[in-house]
């Protein structure tokens, strides 16, 4: 057991980032800890609601932003305080079912995902709003 543990610890690719500057292989590990967590780019992972510890973990591997999807009657946290005060963007479009999913939604999605500098993570409750608003992100002209 303790030769699987150690084995799935190590890194067998060597880093070409800076010391200390999160890589894309690190912060997988965000996107394995959501619900139906994906990285659809270099810089965007979805998914489902992150938990209060996962947000707090975010910036430490690269992102900067982070966009809600999910309406303010879902939300059992202050999640905009939370990522605001780890010194991240934070984003809400509340998309509450199809009739959400809007060019003008889409729009503020997309802008949002050009404000980034860093990583940014998309999410609403189990990521299926994301799949359908990104669609419309990535059919826009």
């Amino acid at each position: 057991m303790l030769l699987l543990l150690l084995a799935c610890s190590a890194d067998p690719t060597p880093s070409t980032a800076p010391e200390g500057a999160p890589t894309v292989a690190s912060a997988a590990s965000l996107e394995s800890q959501l619900k139906n967590g994906d990285r659809v780019s270099e810089r965007v992972v979805t998914g489902g609601q992150p938990a209060e510890s996962l947000l707090q973990q975010a910036p430490g591997l690269g992102f900067d932003t982070v966009v809600n999807l999910r309406t303010a009657g879902e939300m059992t946290f202050d999640e905009a305080n939370i990522v605001q005060g780890l010194g991240m963007n934070y984003v809400h479009i509340p998309v509450s079912g199809g009739g959400d999913m809007t060019p003008e939604n889409a729009a503020k999605l997309k802008a949002a995902l050009d404000a980034s500098q860093g990583q940014t993570l998309v999410h609403c409750a189990s990521g299926a709003r994301v799949k359908g608003l990104m669609a419309l992100v990535e059919t826009s002209p």
